[in-house]
């Protein structure tokens, strides 16, 4: 009795890991289906922003490099005339540049790096929209086939009534027929959009880069009431053409330090005819004499400053105007949605009475599939609508800093 009493709590205590481990698995398996999810796995097999990353690690590499050093000069040289006192020589020279020069060029490459970064998350952006806004499709061919669904029961159960009309000679053998019509609409509407379902998924997992024939289980997502947008500074491209107009200040003061005079030491060893030597250290100080290219460099950059300048504005009223734009077209669409929902209510309360009045009287069975038809016309313009939004919210947070 002792022992089987220990099989029995040991056989207990299996069981119970057992299910946890199940659970477990199902609660990680179902958060790998939220949108979130599938953001992060495109994020992750995304061709673009593989590129994207390694070309802010080239940037980065290129900042080390970097050096207040310049490459040192070796010269070989060898006395071609008889004449003379050297016969051949051999000199290493390191030339400096003027101070602050490396300073300049190191903010430059930093500067690179984070237009870089930017650039990065940017296009994070775009394909977190892309894959959202797939999703929210997908979303809504679910929640169409629900709906088709119990459009589909509403209708058997029309047909079950007109059909017990007909059986105690209250309804009329054509009301049969229009239900039964309308019943077999529905149901070929339920099988496009399961085709379509199965159109949309495979094609959502080709440009995320999963297998086609992946399950995909959708998590509604629902939109909160959009209230308020931040200012415009957070855009990318805004804030890429701030560090481009930045870059190019520091530019003009790297080309003034390449103007500027260019110190050098070395050492030079002399072969003497006929058998001397000679060590000689050098220090060495160039000035350019000739400064019309550095003034042109100077020129052009600043012309290049003057169109980026233009540029920023320009993005700057894009940006404002796509950003009302899409605030303006969300307030709209939130309002269709309360519509919409108001007249869903109003329809429900009017169905029940046609239906009540339709079982005892036999009359009006016309009006009863009419009230129907508008029922499910607003849930199904109330699912589109509300897919509309998501995606134009998504959009807006492209051009917010919190997108709330």
């Amino acid at each position: 009795m002792r022992l089987y009493g220990k099989n029995n709590l040991k056989m207990r205590k299996m069981k119970f890991r057992i299910l946890v481990i199940v659970f477990f698995g199902w609660l990680s398996a179902v958060q790998a289906q939220e949108l979130s999810y599938f953001v992060e796995h495109a994020f992750q097999h995304h061709p673009q922003l593989k590129s994207a990353e390694a070309e802010i690690k080239a940037a980065e590499s290129t900042e080390t490099g970097i050096t207040w050093l310049q490459d040192p000069d070796l010269s070989v040289g060898y006395n071609l005339l008889s004449g003379g006192m050297q016969d051949w020589s051999v000199g290493i020279h390191q030339n400096f540049d003027w101070f602050g020069t490396t300073k300049i060029e190191k903010k430059q490459s930093r500067l690179r790096t984070h237009q870089k970064e930017i650039d990065l998350n940017r296009l994070k952006k775009q394909v977190e929209i892309e894959v959202s806004s797939e999703y929210y499709e997908l979303q809504r061919i679910i929640n169409s086939i629900e709906v088709q669904k119990e459009i589909i029961r509403n209708y058997k159960d029309l047909e079950s009534l007109s059909t017990n009309n007909l059986a105690v000679s209250k309804g009329t053998m054509s009301d049969v027929i229009r239900v039964e019509m309308e019943r077999k609409k529905a149901e070929a509407e339920l099988k496009k959009l399961r085709l379509e379902w199965k159109k949309k998924a495979s094609g959502f997992n080709r440009s995320i880069r999963r297998n086609p024939a992946d399950s995909i289980e959708i998590h509604q997502v629902s939109y909160l009431k959009h209230r308020s947008f931040s200012d415009e500074t957070a855009h990318p491209e805004l804030e890429k053409l701030k560090l481009q107009i930045e870059e190019n200040e520091l530019i003009e003061s790297s080309i003034h330090k390449g103007s500027l005079p260019k110190i050098g030491v070395g050492v030079e060893y002399i072969k003497m005819k006929p058998s001397g030597e000679e060590l000689m250290p050098m220090l060495s100080f160039s000035l350019p004499i000739f400064r019309k290219k550095y003034n042109a460099q100077k020129k052009t950059n600043e012309l290049e400053r003057e169109a980026l300048e233009y540029e920023k504005q320009a993005k700057q009223i894009e940006v404002d105007t796509k950003r009302e734009n899409l605030f303006n077209e969300v307030a709209q669409t939130e309002l269709e949605l309360e519509l919409i929902d108001e007249q869903v209510k109003a329809i429900e309360n009017a169905k029940e009475l046609l239906i009540a009045y339709y079982s005892t009287s036999g009359n009006d069975f016309k009006e009863d599939l009419e009230i129907e038809r508008e029922e499910a016309q607003y849930k199904l313009e109330r699912i589109r609508l509300e897919t509309e939004l998501l995606t134009r919210i998504k959009s807006l947070e492209y051009y917010n800093r919190t997108g709330n």
